[in-house]
This record gives C-alpha cells, structure tokens and sequence, in this order.
C-alpha cells in the first residue's frame, strides 16, 4: 500500500486491533495507507503474529504507534538492508515522544548480547527493530507461551549465530 509520499518507497502498514473504539475505527477507515484487521486474539503477540503472517514484504519492522515518522523510518531499515545484504536484523534507536511533541526518552541501540538477554531480559527496543522475512520463514514471530519475555525469546531464537545482527 502507498505511504509516505515523500520518500517515493511504497511500505505494508498492518495495523492489528482486537476491538477498537470508534475514533479509532473512523481513523482507520479514512486512511488509505493501512490495512487493518480487528478480530479476537490471544493478546498483543499473537497480534503481531498475525501481522506478520499476512505481511508480504521482504523487510518486517516492528512499531509500538502508527505514526507519520513510520515511512520514513521503514525507508531506512529498507535502505539499510540493500547496502549491506549480509545483516538480517537491525535495531534502531528509539525515540519516546510526548503528546505535546518534546522528547521524553532517547534509547541507543546498543551491541545485541546473548548472555545479558538470557540473564537479565531483553535491553534493546523490540518496537525499533527490522529484519528480514526471511528470519520468520520457518516459525512464528513471537512464542505466546513467554508473555512478557516473547521479546527477548524471540531475539534469541531468531537470531542464532550464522544470523548477521547490526545496531544502527
């Protein structure tokens, strides 16, 4: 679907909702550059889960807000993968933004260790991370078994030694 006219790249912007307000299904519905699916799920990782099965790309990014910024941002994980074809998985920096527009909280991506994973749970941003599809290719994205860890057990999983992984 078209998105983000500016950057000239056409982007697939899954929105994923299990029932939502009337504000939200109006905004929904007037814009043309999502496709939304609202239905039960088992929660927020099997939404992504969905999200990610019906996705076509050959880059998936995965985003806590749809925002204008998200073209953009997908632009660049695309960017970054045609430079350098040996990377599979990028974590970006993240930025929390106020509903007033200032800064709340800046997160360096940081250098992707297994053993402070394992010990201490996962220390990068799950919501500023890229990978190629082809890391989904043989296993959903998120195990719901985990709940709260199925980020850090999908990072660990899913990127397992020959998997090139890079920090923006």
């Amino acid at each position: 679907m078209p998105s983000g006219r500016s950057t000239g790249a056409s982007f697939e912007h899954l929105v994923i909702v299990v029932d939502h307000p009337t504000a939200t299904a109006e905004w929904l519905c007037r814009n043309d550059r999502l496709r939304s699916i609202s239905e039960k799920d088992d929660g927020m990782y099997d939404a992504i889960n969905k999200g990610l099965a019906i996705s076509q790309g050959s880059y998936l990014g995965l985003f806590e807000l749809v925002t204008n910024s998200i073209a953009r941002h997908a632009k660049c994980g695309k960017l970054y993968f045609e430079r350098f074809p040996q990377i599979d998985v990028v974590f970006g920096d993240t930025l929390y933004i106020r509903p007033d527009g200032s800064l709340l909280l800046y997160r360096k991506a940081t250098p992707l260790r297994w053993p402070f994973i394992l010990a201490c749970g996962l220390y990068v941003m799950s919501c500023s991370t890229f990978f190629r599809s082809t890391v989904f290719s043989n296993r959903e994205a998120f195990n719901q078994d985990f709940r709260q860890a199925g980020d850090a057990e999908l990072i660990v999983t899913a990127t397992p030694p020959r998997t090139s992984v890079c920090t923006s």
